[in-house]
């Protein structure tokens, strides 16, 4: 099917009033129904539930907003089979992408790493190279219209149905512009969340950032990262969790016990041959 052209230049403007509608009315958000009006505005009506993350979500959303860069298009294809979708998150260090690189071996999902595409478009002399190199180094989250147009390209390149995307939806800012560009073409099972404790993923980190070559894997990037992984990504994490649909794995232990409790989270949405023939070579 023939591609139709999507102008993400026009998200940010529709995410400032949105933010700034939450900051004025956030008490007064009803909690979502059936409805299909309620359905298209489920994530802002899942607000009500905290209104300090939604105060956060909103300042976010104006500052990212402001930054974003002008006039980025983005084109999403009209995929030929609709396109599943789990969100991966966790914060630095909690092995998502171990994780993900045995889910696409085992059970045949598509694995798209939101860093490792904003690093390959740094790194390939693009327009937003500078821009992209500079949030990476100062920790902060990228505009949203780079890392979306992103993830829309490596998913039609694909050609598959099945996609793990690792490290996004950072903040809300994220979502919405996801919302923008993705409408109703893509579903969104939910999350998997790899909870691992602070000290862990330091540990982790710097042992990494001795063969790396990353410029985010030092001291300083790192302690900035944290702050806004709890401060940004933490909020969005507790909106799909009131909405039922998180799926927290401890991710401190070995690799293959977490490979389990992955296995378990994702078998509803993935073949239940799939699942069974990875846990067999698990046990055996």
């Amino acid at each position: 099917a023939a591609p139709r052209p999507t102008m993400l230049s026009r998200a940010p403007r529709a995410i400032r009033l949105a933010a700034r509608a939450r900051t004025a009315a956030v008490a007064s958000i009803p909690v979502p129904d059936a409805s299909s009006d309620a359905r298209r505005g489920r994530f802002v009506a899942a607000a009500a539930v905290s209104t300090a993350a939604a105060a956060a979500f909103a300042a976010a959303n104006v500052a990212a907003a402001e930054e974003a860069p002008a006039g980025t298009d983005v084109t999403t294809p009209e995929f030929a089979k609709r396109p599943n979708v789990l969100f991966v998150l966790g914060g630095p260090g909690a092995g998502k992408g171990t994780q993900c690189e045995r889910l696409v071996k085992e059970c045949g999902f598509v694995h798209l790493s939101a860093g490792d595409l904003l690093r390959a478009e740094r790194k390939s002399g693009s327009a937003h190279g500078d821009l992209i190199a500079k949030y990476i180094l100062d920790g902060r989250i990228v505009p949203v219209e780079i890392t979306v147009s992103l993830l829309a390209k490596a998913m039609a390149e694909s050609g598959r149905t099945r996609f793990l995307i690792d490290g996004f939806p950072r903040n809300e800012n994220n979502f919405e512009g996801w919302k923008a560009v993705m409408g109703d073409s893509v579903d969104v099972e939910g999350v998997l969340f790899y909870d691992v404790d602070d000290e862990t993923r330091l540990d982790r980190l710097l042992e990494r950032g001795k063969t790396s070559g990353r410029t985010d894997d030092n001291a300083d990037t790192i302690q900035k990262r944290f702050r806004v992984f709890k401060e940004e990504t933490m909020p969005v994490v507790s909106h799909y969790d009131k909405l039922g649909r998180v799926f927290r794995i401890d991710g401190a232990p070995e690799v293959d016990q977490v490979f389990k409790a992955t296995l378990r989270a994702v078998a509803p949405v993935v073949k239940k041959e799939a699942v069974a023939a990875a846990q067999a070579m698990l046990d055996a």
